[in-house]
Order: structure tokens, then C-alpha cells, then sequence
């Protein structure tokens, strides 16, 4: 069986895995909440780098707006 998970769906994943992980280290195991204005920061510049290792090469950058095309 050949699983492939579209590269939309990486994305998302990727950037909803840090956000998960920025909250669970700094929330629960040093006990020290990161600022909402910092962790949007930070968010930023992960989707920012995200989605530049994502489009490096053009058949990257046609697999990730791939379904947004398909649905529009």
C-alpha cells in the first residue's frame, strides 16, 4: 500500500507540529508560557521557512498549490 500525504498537508502539519511543540515545552514542561506577541513571531517565521523549503524547486511549488488550484 502506498501512502503519499499531499504537500499541502505537510505543510500544515509541519507548522501545526511546532505550534504543538512550542506549547507543550514551554507550557507544560518548563512551566513558562511563551508571550501570544512572541509566539506569533515565531509562528510567522516558521511558516515563512516552511513554505520557502516547500516551493524551492518548481515541481514543489506546483505539488503545494496543487489542490488550492483543484479547488478553485
Amino acid at each position: 500500500m502506498n501512502l503519499r500525504i499531499p504537500r499541502l498537508a505537510q505543510a500544515v502539519l509541519a507548522v501545526a507540529g511546532i505550534y504543538g511543540a512550542f506549547k507543550l515545552v514551554f507550557g507544560v514542561l518548563l512551566g513558562q508560557p511563551i508571550p501570544s506577541s512572541l509566539l506569533t513571531m515565531y509562528m510567522f517565521f516558521v511558516l515563512a521557512g516552511v513554505f520557502m523549503v516547500f516551493t524551492f524547486t518548481e515541481e514543489g511549488g506546483r505539488e503545494l498549490v496543487a489542490p488550492i488550484r483543484a479547488l478553485v
